[in-house]
């Protein structure tokens, strides 16, 4: 059976559960997580913005690093 990460409400701890509807219960504080339908629509898209955060930060740091190597490049040319 698949499996999802989940943060928990109370100790904001990551935690991985089935992927279907039921409670869940915490092994750090004990706390019962109750994953429904909302829940997982929430879950879903969240990992959507996630990935488009992620996406962007790579692309910045690819520019940047590119733009790093063409700066030293052209200096050890310039010499």
């Amino acid at each position: 059976m698949e499996k999802i990460l989940v943060k928990c409400k109370k100790c904001s701890k990551k935690m991985k559960v089935a992927n279907k509807k039921g409670k869940y219960r915490c092994p750090y504080c004990q706390e019962v997580y109750k994953l429904n339908a909302f829940n997982k629509v929430f879950l879903k898209i969240g990992r959507v913005f996630d990935g488009f955060i992620k996406t962007i930060v790579d692309i910045k740091n690819t520019i940047k690093y590119k733009y790093h190597v063409a700066k030293n490049t052209y200096r050890t040319k310039k010499k």
